[in-house]
C-alpha cells in the first residue's frame, strides 16, 4: 500500500514504511483550509492544517510511502485516527520524481460536510494574513 504525505506526513510519519519516494500529484494544490481542534488548536480556537484542494492546473509535491503488507492494517487504523478530524481517504495518481511510472495511492483530503462540526474552512472567506497569524501563533505557542 502507498500513502501520499503532503503536510506533516512528510516530516512526521510515525508509521513503518519500507520506501519513501518524492514526487507530485496533479489537479490539486496545498492550502491551510483545514481547521484543527485536536492537535493544532482547541475547540474555542481552532488551528490550521493543510489539505489538498482541487485545482484544474494545480500540483502538489510530497512523498509517497510504501507500507509493507504486514503493516497495512495498523497503519490505516493509525492514519484514520490521526487524520480523522474532517479528512476522508481518496485515491490519486502519484508521479514519482525519479521517472518511474505513475501509480495510484491513498491520500487524506479535507472535505465539506453538512455538519456543524465541519473542519473544512475552504468555504469560509479568510484573509491569507489571518491564516498566517493562526499558523504562526500555533508554532510560537508550541515551542
Amino acid at each position: 500500500m502507498w500513502v501520499f504525505g503532503y503536510g506533516s506526513l512528510m516530516w512526521y510519519t510515525n508509521f513503518p514504511y519500507v520506501e519513501a519516494v518524492p514526487g507530485q500529484v496533479f489537479g490539486y494544490v496545498r492550502r491551510f483550509w483545514q481547521l484543527s481542534t485536536d492537535h493544532r488548536g482547541t475547540p474555542d480556537s481552532p488551528g490550521r492544517a493543510v489539505t489538498l484542494v482541487p485545482e484544474r492546473n494545480g500540483s502538489c509535491f510530497g512523498i509517497a510511502y510504501r507500507v509493507a503488507d504486514e503493516h497495512v492494517e495498523e497503519t490505516m487504523n493509525y492514519l484514520d485516527i490521526r487524520e480523522g478530524s474532517g479528512y476522508k481517504l481518496n485515491r490519486v495518481t502519484f508521479y514519482p520524481e525519479d521517472g518511474r511510472e505513475p501509480f495510484e495511492l491513498n491520500v487524506y483530503i479535507g472535505y465539506e460536510m453538512e455538519k456543524v462540526d465541519n473542519m473544512y474552512a475552504g468555504i469560509l472567506p479568510t484573509a491569507e494574513e489571518d491564516i498566517v497569524k493562526t499558523v504562526r501563533g500555533f508554532w510560537i505557542f508550541k515551542f
